[in-house]
């Protein structure tokens, strides 16, 4: 049976490869342990790619979050509550709004961006001026130590 961080690594990199003629060594290097340990999957629906692996994610049993690029859903609804209890893992596909922002609220809550590699992106986000698109992990500073 397949891992559930082998299913996303797949998707993630069949996905990229096929929609925006990413390199296979641009997910190299993941901790795979952070990702095999990742509470959520946050995919940025601006992106064909993300939303892609997102899909997949999701018909394999993962949880899969979206944003269109605005994080305050996922912040109010989700992380903001779950971090007070306990910092969790948190892997995505995302334009680098999306990171940042989530980045900087996930600092209050003792975690770290441990992986971020840019992704070529061939076709701008619907809708939105074209940006940096990221593969990242967010995880638990103690959880590194």
């Amino acid at each position: 049976m397949i891992k559930r961080r082998e299913f996303i690594q797949s998707a993630m990199t069949v996905s990229s490869l096929s929609l925006t003629g990413v390199p296979a060594f641009a997910l190299s290097g993941l901790n795979e342990d952070l990702l095999s340990a990742a509470t959520w999957f946050v995919a940025d629906t601006r992106y064909t790619a993300s939303s892609t692996a997102a899909r997949e994610s999701h018909v394999q049993g993962n949880a899969v979050l979206y944003t269109d690029g605005d994080v305050t859903d996922l912040w109010t609804n989700t992380f903001a509550s779950a971090w007070r209890e306990s910092p969790h893992v948190v892997a995505g596909v995302s334009g680098e709004d999306v990171l940042f922002v989530l980045e900087t609220l996930a600092r209050d809550h003792g975690m770290t961006l441990v992986h971020s590699v840019d992704l070529p992106q061939t076709l701008p986000p619907k809708n939105s001026t074209p940006l940096t698109f990221k593969s990242w992990i967010l995880a638990p500073k103690a959880r590194l130590g």
